[in-house]
């Protein structure tokens, strides 16, 4: 992304202070003075059954004195990780949760607290999600980094744990300093071999977030759309996308179940690997045919690379559209001129006049007519979101959306 030196600098110098620098090449065997642990405290089934003690260890939490994997938290690599995570979490606060709370209580509807939360191209962004749909019952993550697998972490020399955590920093690194994560980033790092994928970054964040993991499942897409349990695959990243397809032989994903410690509820968070396209949206496909079930959701977009700006994404916008109560997004989601004011109630919050180039978007899609709507009836946005911190502080775009006569025919 072209940033102007002033930032670039900025979030450079708070990345490597607070995620540090690539280690070097992993070596077998661990660190001299390091706490070696030979063999599992717990079988692997059991222990993989601890998911709130897991979710704890990733977001730098304390654990139970008997917790199976408090010795692991007094390693080397998960001090540092807990004194960085510490960091995260403070700047996490300062930076975004501290403002997008008050900000949801005056802003956003009562009436759609408790609507299902989808999410596309969202990578693990929990984080958001909650802060600004902290009633929903369901979440949907679609987005293609791999759900991963459970680390067997006391398999693991001390240098591979070391790796694989500061992997973990350096994905969510950019929540901290722009609050939100950069699919570059996240694709490199989540391939890590230690600590891979989607669910380490969950735990992460749910854990961090105060709620109790009660269970994480893998799934699948069966062919008729449904989600079913299935078994922890090898971390296996979708084949590069070569034109328009029937649809993944394979949709793999998470459920993680958790309780949220604020009203007692208990949530259900999904995760599927899903390439977005007009097909993932159609009845000939198993991600379309489990999509067409839902109804009368809060759709978030933040960051989403314009990719709904393209002609060959007229399908998936239709589909949002409408399947949706509630669209919460940048000026990178769905194009403003599809939003009709006959239809749609519209609240705009920041700051949007023209784009600068993105890296790796040298020609982002340019919206006048929504630039002339943000000169007359903007209202104030005091935290980041999307694209626009690039410009600078101050310089990011919200748009709320509510649909005036919600189609009662898709139930």
């Amino acid at each position: 992304m072209n940033l102007s030196f002033r930032h670039f600098a900025f979030v450079s110098i708070f990345a490597a202070a607070l995620f540090g620098a690539r280690s070097v090449p992993v070596k077998r065997g661990p660190e001299p003075g390091s706490l070696v642990l030979e063999r599992p405290v717990l079988p692997a089934p059991a222990r993989n059954s601890r998911w709130q003690e897991q979710a704890l260890l990733f977001a730098g939490r304390p654990l139970p004195l008997d917790s199976p994997f408090y010795e692991l938290s007094l390693c080397p690599s998960f001090r540092r990780h807990a004194a960085a995570m510490e960091v995260f979490w403070n700047q996490v606060r300062k930076e975004s949760l501290d403002e997008m709370f008050p900000w949801r209580r005056k802003n956003l509807p009562r009436a759609f607290a408790r609507n299902p939360v989808v999410y596309p191209l969202s990578g693990a962004d929990y984080l958001n999600a909650y802060a600004l749909f902290p009633e929903a019952p369901q979440y949907l993550f679609i987005a293609l980094e791999s759900p991963g697998t459970p680390p067997d972490l006391y398999r693991m020399s001390e240098p591979e744990r070391e790796e694989g955590l500061a992997a973990i920093r350096r994905a969510v690194a950019t929540v901290a300093s722009v609050n939100y994560m950069k699919s570059k980033i996240l694709r490199k790092e989540l391939s890590n071999v230690y600590i891979p994928g989607t669910l380490p970054v969950f735990l992460l964040l749910a854990g961090g977030l105060g709620h109790t993991v009660k269970d994480v499942r893998p799934v699948i897409l069966d062919a008729a759309g449904n989600i079913q349990d299935s078994q922890w695959a090898a971390d296996t990243p979708l084949p590069r996308w070569r034109g328009r397809t029937a649809g993944q032989d394979v949709i793999r994903g998470l459920r993680m179940i958790v309780q949220d410690p604020e009203n007692a509820q208990t949530k259900t968070i999904t995760y599927l690997q899903v390439r977005l396209r007009d097909e993932a949206v159609g009845n000939g496909t198993r991600e379309g045919k489990f999509l067409l079930k839902i109804n009368h959701c809060n759709t978030i977009f933040k960051a989403a690379v314009y990719l709904l700006h393209n002609d060959e994404f007229g399908a998936v916008r239709q589909f949002v559209l409408d399947r949706s109560d509630l669209i919460l997004q940048d000026d990178s989601g769905l194009p403003y001129r599809f939003f009709k004011e006959e239809d749609w109630e519209q609240h705009l919050f920041g700051t949007y006049t023209r784009i600068p180039p993105l890296g790796g978007i040298p020609n982002p899609p340019q919206q006048p007519l929504l630039a002339k709507r943000f000169r007359e009836r903007s209202e104030p946005l005091t935290f980041s979101y999307g694209y626009g911190v690039l410009q600078g502080k101050g310089k990011s775009n919200l748009m709320l959306f509510l649909k005036k006569a919600p189609d009662t025919s898709l139930q």
